[in-house]
């Protein structure tokens, strides 16, 4: 029986943009040791990934080289140290609709930065072109864990975000390209061609064709939430968790089902 177990990042595997801690290494390699494989399917770029979990690419009892590491939603592949494919949303739109929805995007922060309270963190990095995904954080991608908070206050019940992505999706029904917007983590939006989501892989690749269980553990699997296509798929046992305990309590429990289902079917 051939097993992959895919994580979302943010909120699965680490907190918000911090660091992996020891215990999901160790989930990890626990994973690899039962026979499955890991791969790690996240919004963000591989830059981040390596940022995150780079205890694992340090010194690490986990086999990294093994890990199937998919950024921009799947949209890109790394494994065994080496990029398989990626792809280009700018050339998918062309130049007319790309400079279009950049204009729109400054146009909304621009408004953002001269309407909101002062107490609205403001800290740079608003955009970030990952060249599959354009993800943009209104108080920036520099933004602390109190500048964080500060904005999920100000969200608090998706008084702000839920308004802002209906603005950017009516902007996008107007072009001749079919282009998505999901929430992005707790602070950002992620902009990516219709398809171009986390089922990527599944459905435009064969890299995982040869599996017989794919397992997906991922915190923002409502329908607003960059996690709900993979965690919904039918090719997929999908799992949500409410952060990285929840996580590890998930896995623990998948791995003793698989090793009562081997230990009868050996």
């Amino acid at each position: 029986m051939k097993r992959l177990f895919l994580f979302d990042m943010d909120g699965t595997l680490t907190p918000p943009r911090q660091k992996m801690d020891i215990n999901c290494e160790l989930m990890i390699t626990n994973i690899q040791r039962s026979g499955s494989e890991v791969g790690i399917i996240t919004g963000s770029d591989m830059n981040y990934i390596k940022q995150q979990c780079s205890g694992m690419f340090d010194m690490s009892l986990t086999n990294v080289n093994k890990i199937h590491f998919l950024p921009c939603n799947g949209t890109k592949y790394y494994f065994n140290k080496q990029l398989v494919y990626s792809n280009n949303m700018s050339e998918y739109m062309g130049t007319k609709n790309w400079r279009a929805l950049i204009g729109f995007l400054v146009d909304l922060q621009r408004e953002l930065c001269q309407t909101m309270p002062a107490s609205f963190p403001l800290t740079g990095h608003f955009f970030d072109y990952r060249e599959s995904t354009l993800n943009w954080c209104p108080i920036g991608r520099n933004a602390n864990q109190k500048d964080r908070e500060k904005w999920e206050s100000l969200d608090q019940d998706n008084a702000l975000r839920l308004p802002l992505m209906e603005r950017i999706r009516d902007v996008l029904s107007s072009m001749d390209v079919e282009i998505t917007v999901k929430l992005g983590g707790d602070t950002s939006f992620d902009i990516f061609p219709a398809g171009w989501d986390k089922t990527y892989p599944l459905e435009n690749t064969d890299i995982f064709s040869s599996y017989d269980e794919i397992y997906f553990v991922g915190d923002r699997c409502g329908k607003n939430g960059n996690d709900y296509e993979i965690y919904s798929h039918p090719k997929v046992n999908g799992y949500e968790t409410t952060g990285v305990l929840d996580t590890l309590n998930i896995v623990n429990k998948i791995l003793e089902k698989i090793v009562s289902y081997d230990d009868k079917h050996p």
